[in-house]
């Protein structure tokens, strides 16, 4: 995988539609950020892909049998999500 880290500043979080995250922790970094009414863009990855109120685990540190199931966690993910977006109307 290749990509870089970017700093999310209060200013992008706002124009958001949603902000999907990994952790409650990210959430409540999140929340402590922006005001009330945009507390609802702000859902757990694997709620907002599967329904489920799980968070993804962080392999840093793990085996690399670990890494590979968080990896294949994160792209299926990443398919529900997708085929999510495809349904919505514009």
């Amino acid at each position: 995988m290749d990509g870089t880290t970017q700093y999310m500043r209060r200013d992008d979080l706002v124009k958001a539609d949603k902000i999907i995250v990994f952790e409650p922790y990210h959430r409540d970094e999140i929340t402590r950020i922006l005001d009330y009414d945009h507390w609802n863009r702000i859902t757990l990855f694997d709620m907002y892909a599967f329904g489920a109120n799980n968070e993804v685990r962080d392999p840093h540190y793990e085996s690399s049998t670990i890494y590979k199931d968080v990896a294949e966690h994160i792209i299926e993910s990443c398919k529900s999500i997708v085929s999510k977006l495809g349904t919505i109307v514009l």
